[in-house]
């Protein structure tokens, strides 16, 4: 009797934590996504919403309006990053962020951090930083 019960109650265990384990690990993978193409933000950018580090290649610098596009390999998909480095572009670019660093040259591989967020029918993407060739070349002021 007593070997019945314990073979029981480990198949309701056994039966538990399979039915709680994809949960968990499904939980666990949306925080910590690491790094993500710009392709595949393009895609489903509702997917990616929150904090990201997209990965691309500046493919336009825009230096007086400090807006820099990145670009997928296959250079179809692309974000726009607003970092404006003086008020003056901050007030063209009616954002609330402010830069310091330098602007990368185009083609230049970069990683870039920040938070995606939808406001109305747009996606926007607030730098945090940018990274190139392993240092951090632009920074949020405030």
């Amino acid at each position: 009797m007593q070997k019945k019960t314990l073979l029981i109650v480990a198949l309701i265990l056994i039966v538990a934590g399979l039915a709680i384990y994809p949960r968990l690990s499904q939980s666990s993978a949306g925080n910590s996504r690491g790094v993500i193409g710009v392709s595949e933000v393009s895609a489903a950018p509702n997917d990616y919403l929150g904090k990201l580090t997209i990965t691309g290649d500046a493919g336009a610098i825009y230096e007086e309006e400090s807006v820099i596009i990145i670009v997928d390999g296959g250079g179809c998909c692309t974000i726009p990053l607003l970092v404006p480095f003086t008020t003056e572009q901050q007030t063209i670019l009616e954002t609330a962020s402010l830069y310091t660093g330098t602007l990368p040259a185009e083609g230049e591989s970069l990683q870039v951090s920040g938070t995606l967020s939808k406001v109305d029918a747009y996606y926007v993407f607030d730098v945090d930083e940018i990274i190139a060739s392993g240092k951090v070349i632009i920074t949020k002021v405030k």
